[in-house]
């Protein structure tokens, strides 16, 4: 993978010099000490959004990280993430990553018989269940012989399954950080762009592909991103999106990291207009499920004319209202209908191409 040139980025008030040749932990670990105290996350609930700082991120990822080589992981092990709106399941997958395991984003509807047949192929070493129920792992268990812990947000209400919550898994590594801190040191700073972060990815129709991620692909992606949103004064990112498609995952997940930019995630729950207007983002990648709240907030494209011209001005002045004032690029699937390209090219909003197109 060739190295690709250093480029800068106005983010908030200071700036952050980009090196993409630095795979995307070494990178995460690299913002969250220029900008500890700066905005990385903003997570949704009691109708605002609360802010996380970088050093907290990385504190939370670095201690479950250490957490799971407590609890034997090895560079190579798999570990596999059902998706989860809480913040957790974001520190799970960066605390796996530093530790050098490979991730396996999974749909949360995945069937059984599916997940079984993934198991036998890539057996998981530990599991990020998210929003699964885990009674479904009890039929699978048997068979996830090298399985050495499930991991749940909330705490385990039964002991027949290897299940232990996030907050002990992230106790234990601040437990435990003095004797394995070598460890973790070298695993953060060893990774390098043919490192591979995932044997699999999954389309924007659910499907699995045999078809490993690298981080040399995030960084390209990532690069791309960057280049099709030039000129756009990125402070924060909107996502709602499923985290388990691979497309998203980097538009919305890695993208953010290593452009050291906040990233503000929705909830299923609330209109699209108000939560713009909470979060007032520059770059808003939106879901298929949005796209009814998209299309009322779009006006109708009216053909060129004067009056036509004072309608466009009130237009934009509407969705600047709608949108919290800031929007400039709109992320998307590579198949938003043209309708809806038309209304964001009337409105001088920019329409970006996530990196995987979905497969004709």
């Amino acid at each position: 993978m060739k190295r690709l040139r250093l480029f800068s980025l106005h983010a908030s008030r200071f700036t952050l010099h980009v090196s993409m040749s630095q795979t995307l932990v070494q990178r995460f670990y690299e913002v969250a000490k220029q900008a500890a105290e700066k905005t990385a996350l903003r997570v949704e609930y009691d109708g605002r959004y609360h802010p996380l700082p970088w050093w907290f991120v990385k504190s939370k990822a670095k201690h479950f990280g250490i957490g799971l080589l407590e609890a034997g992981a090895a560079p190579g092990d798999y570990f596999y993430i059902f998706p989860s709106a809480h913040p957790a399941a974001i520190y799970a997958e960066l605390g796996a990553l530093t530790m050098g395991l490979q991730s396996l984003p999974l749909p949360a509807d995945l069937p059984e018989a599916d997940f079984a047949r993934l198991a036998a192929q890539f057996p998981p070493s530990f599991i990020f269940l998210g929003e699964r129920d885990p009674a479904f792992l009890q039929n699978c268990l048997p068979k996830l012989d090298r399985l050495k812990r499930a991991v749940s947000v909330a705490e385990p209400t039964s002991e027949a399954l290897p299940l232990q919550s996030f907050r002990k898994i992230v106790n234990s590594g601040i437990r435990h950080e003095a004797s394995h801190y070598s460890t973790y040191r070298s695993l953060r700073e060893g990774s390098n762009e043919t490192q591979i972060l995932s044997p699999i990815r999954i389309d924007f129709q659910g499907r699995l592909e045999e078809n490993p991620l690298r981080f040399g692909d995030v960084n390209e992606a990532a690069a791309n991103l960057s280049r099709a949103a030039a000129g756009i004064k990125i402070r924060r990112l909107f996502s709602d999106v499923d985290f388990s498609r691979s497309a998203y995952r980097i538009a919305c997940l890695y993208w953010p990291i290593i452009l050291g930019v906040e990233s503000a995630l929705a909830q299923r729950e609330g209109s699209l207009s108000t939560q713009l207007r909470l979060v007032k983002p520059e770059v808003a990648c939106l879901s298929e499920r949005r796209e009814q709240e998209l299309e009322t907030l779009l006006p109708v494209t009216p053909p060129p004319g004067f009056w036509n011209g004072l309608r466009h001005r009130w237009d934009k002045r509407r969705f600047r209202l709608h949108s919290g004032g800031r929007l400039h690029a709109l992320l998307y699937s590579g198949n938003l209908e043209e309708k809806f390209r038309e209304k964001l090219a009337f409105l001088d909003i920019r329409s970006l191409s996530l990196p995987s197109p979905p497969p004709q």
